[in-house]
């Protein structure tokens, strides 16, 4: 899984990126991978409220976005960025399918220190790099549907 969103990430030039998953109780989105030292320590600890955040509306619309100046955003969530002292500037995120539903967002951000005062030299996404996160996407959840076909049959995983 790591390789996989490590390879993406080198495509969209970036390093932050993160996989959510729905919790058992479908209220939350859980990161169960996140590429980035700084947001390490979220990984399957925090719970990102399904009624808050863009990553969020995400899953609620099935809809893929860019988010360029995302801290500007009232719809961003900045509960992460406060606790561990970082804006996120610019985010795309994609809903991620699997066993036939949406069951979770890629998400990849820009992100700066809070301390820093100019956004300095982040360049935003462009349309491309959606296209191109949409598409690891869906290319990820036909991974993760290989992975489970494996498992019920007893194989190893892919």
């Amino acid at each position: 899984m790591a390789d996989r969103l490590e390879s993406l990430l080198s495509d969209l030039d970036t390093k932050e990126g993160a996989i959510w998953l729905m919790d058992t109780s479908g209220e939350h989105l859980i990161p169960v991978f996140n590429s980035s030292p700084t947001l390490q320590s979220l990984v399957g600890v925090y719970r990102q409220p399904l009624n808050r955040g863009i990553i969020s509306m995400v899953l609620a619309t099935q809809s893929a976005v860019i988010e360029r100046d995302v801290h500007k955003n009232p719809l961003h969530d900045n509960s992460v960025d406060r606790q561990l002292g970082i804006i996120t500037v610019h985010m795309m995120a994609a809903p991620l399918y699997f066993a036939g539903e949406s069951r979770g967002v890629i998400s990849v951000v820009r992100l700066k220190p809070s301390e820093a005062d100019e956004v300095g030299d982040l360049p935003p996404f462009e349309d491309h790099h959606l296209e191109s996160l949409k598409e690891s996407a869906r290319n990820f959840g036909r991974w993760l549907d290989e992975c489970l076909l494996d498992f019920t049959r007893g194989s190893s995983a892919p």
